[in-house]
């Protein structure tokens, strides 16, 4: 017999394309790590592979790897600029 909602850090992978389009617009369309194009883990959910950072947390589907862009903003403020880069600033 299966329980639900499943144990917290149970894999999580969505079982049809509307659940894949719900979990992408509540977990990956936020995420900085997806505006910044330095996550991998959505394009190979797509081939099939299980992502680790997928699992149910308190009966929800997430990503341990989500970063909110004001996370991301706070991170990358104590970091030295590097004047030759081209620097662009993301309107929430």
């Amino acid at each position: 017999m299966t329980t639900w909602p499943p144990a917290d850090g149970t894999p999580y992978m969505p079982s049809n394309g509307t659940d894949g389009i719900a979990f992408v617009d509540r977990q990956c369309c936020p995420c900085a790590k997806y505006h910044g194009g330095s996550c991998g883990i959505l394009g190979r959910s797509y081939i099939g592979r299980q992502p680790r950072s997928w699992t149910w947390q308190d009966g929800v589907p997430t990503c341990a790897a989500y970063r909110s862009r004001e996370e991301e903003r706070r991170r990358l403020k104590g970091r030295r600029e590097d004047r030759r880069q081209l620097a662009m600033e993301v309107q929430p």
